[in-house]
């Protein structure tokens, strides 16, 4: 899921978002500007979860706090992301309306694909 998500996201986006990945490191851009970085852990990662530290980029105030989880649960039945202890560099009342409005659209719409993904690969 971790490895399918950036993919799928500058596909979604027509490469206007996009991921570029350097060994642990996977960063996203928008029209080449930095939005967030983000750093596997391995030591705390393994096939049922992966776990990611937000490290940087335009979107985060702090590049020490913060985590991005891909968890699936269930024996693949479901899968939960969640991000912890994220810090948004915007204003909270600005946040909650813009930045966290756009990425609740767009875990539906990868929640959407991973939907369609699983109808096709049951046939």
């Amino acid at each position: 899921m971790a490895k399918q998500y950036p993919v799928w996201l500058s596909d979604m986006f027509g490469k206007i978002i996009d991921s570029k990945e350097d060994e642990k490191i996977l960063k996203f851009t928008l029209l080449g500007i930095p939005l967030l970085q983000l750093e596997f852990i391995e030591n705390r990662s393994d096939k049922n979860r992966q776990l990611f530290y937000i490290t940087g980029g335009l979107l985060s105030k702090r590049s020490n706090t913060g985590w991005l989880e891909f968890r699936s649960i269930l024996e693949g039945e479901y899968i939960i992301t969640a991000i912890h202890e994220f810090v948004p560099r915007l204003p909270w009342i600005i946040y909650k309306y813009t930045q966290a409005k756009a990425h609740l659209y767009v875990m539906k719409q990868f929640e959407k694909y991973l939907s369609s993904f699983q109808l096709n690969t049951d046939k």
